[in-house]
């Protein structure tokens, strides 16, 4: 009994480790709560650098799909799709552009990083919709449109949470599973080669985004390491 009690309590601790983009989840550098603090803060900093150009092609990808598939008999879901998406992309956006004109912290909660991590969940899977629901019916040409604008969100994603693996796995993931979903079904030769090629396309993405955001981790304790003392004074 107290066995199972510990392995539960290990377990939402590493849960919660893992959705704050606590490094130490994937094996990367353990750190304090103060020390990790302050390494969402600069974690987040970057991401919101990133949001309003990543958002604002949120938003362009998603009218671009709404005119690729506006001869198919989809038409009318994918405008929905593509104002709901469109709509959002640019409401976060400004949201963010606001964020970026306040002071930047020195501390950022697991609180703030959970909603980040599911902000980059809800986004991801609103694209992995797309080749599930809108791929079969659309002409050869809004197929390839399809196809450009998905591996796009996914080089894109990793890019905005390179620093943050969860998020970007949380991003990419659901975009991932809607290619597979889409591909394994037609059956034909030439998409399963296309989804060999988007599995190691993605491999080498993730690789890019753990290697890059241990590395920043690093730099960022390297940093507080030489500014130690000032940061103990601010966190009391």
């Amino acid at each position: 009994m107290l066995l199972g009690y510990r392995m539960r309590t290990q377990t939402t601790n590493y849960v919660a480790r893992l959705f704050a983009g606590d490094l130490s989840a994937f094996s990367g550098p353990a750190t304090d709560e103060a020390v990790a603090g302050h390494i969402r803060a600069e974690q987040m900093s970057l991401v919101l650098g990133y949001s309003v150009g990543i958002m604002l092609a949120n938003a362009c990808n998603a009218i671009v799909l709404a005119i690729a598939l506006w001869q198919s008999p989809a038409k009318i879901p994918a405008l929905i799709w593509a104002v709901t998406v469109a709509g959002g992309a640019i409401a976060f956006g400004l949201q963010s552009h606001a964020a970026r004109r306040i002071t930047k912290p020195q501390f950022v909660s697991r609180r703030a990083m959970h909603r980040l991590v599911r902000n980059a969940f809800i986004l991801g899977t609103a694209w992995g919709i797309v080749p599930v629901a809108f791929f079969a019916d659309a002409s050869t040409g809004g197929q390839l449109v399809i196809t450009c604008l998905c591996s796009g969100m996914l080089a894109g994603g990793a890019l905005a949470f390179a620093t943050i693996p969860i998020a970007a796995i949380a991003f990419t993931a659901p975009i991932f599973v809607g290619i597979a979903i889409c591909l394994g079904r037609n059956g034909d030769l030439a998409f399963l080669l296309i989804a060999f090629l988007v599995v190691v396309y993605g491999s080498v993405l993730l690789r890019g985004v753990f290697v890059n955001s241990f590395a920043f981790a690093r730099r960022v304790m390297r940093q507080i390491e030489a500014e130690y003392p000032l940061f103990l004074e601010r966190e009391s």
